[in-house]
């Protein structure tokens, strides 16, 4: 029970910080958690963590340019992860809305799920990236396919 209200504590100071972490009903505008019990962080998988509060902080930051009413009306529907990236979906995108997305996007597919760390290989079939630590953690879960190649010029 203490660790869920510390979960709940923590949920609490992030959505102060970043009112859009808040999981929303898209009708009405009322929170979807019960008492902060979750927010879109949460959805992040764990290695992925320190990439969500850095990408809300810059989220938030670009949508303080607008007018608060359609800062109120914006709305994440979903972030999942997807193909090895991290997949988003809002109800609208402006410019700065979608260069904060597509770098975090591009980030997410450079860093192991797992633990957070530069990721140097790819999962087969459920595409995943992995650093070279849980790689071999994982060895017996997974077939691994590299994600850098590395190509040795021919002499001539």
């Amino acid at each position: 029970m203490f660790k869920d209200l510390k979960h709940r504590w923590n949920n609490l100071i992030l959505c102060i910080k970043y009112p859009i972490i808040i999981p929303r009903t898209m009708i009405k505008d009322r929170m979807c958690t019960n008492f902060f019990s979750h927010t879109w962080l949460d959805h992040f998988p764990i290695g992925w963590r320190k990439l969500g509060l850095e990408f809300f902080k810059e989220l938030q930051e670009a949508l303080n340019k607008y007018p608060k009413d359609e800062r109120k009306s914006f709305r994440i529907y979903d972030i999942k992860e997807k193909y090895g990236r991290l997949a988003i979906h809002f109800n609208w995108y402006t410019n700065e809305v979608d260069q904060v997305v597509t770098k975090y996007e591009k980030l997410s597919a450079k860093t192991c799920v797992a633990c957070g760390r530069k990721a140097h290989w790819l999962t087969k079939g459920y595409i995943v990236p992995m650093c070279n630590h849980c790689k071999k953690e994982y060895k017996n879960k997974y077939k691994f396919t590299p994600m850098y190649k590395k190509y040795k010029r021919r002499k001539k």
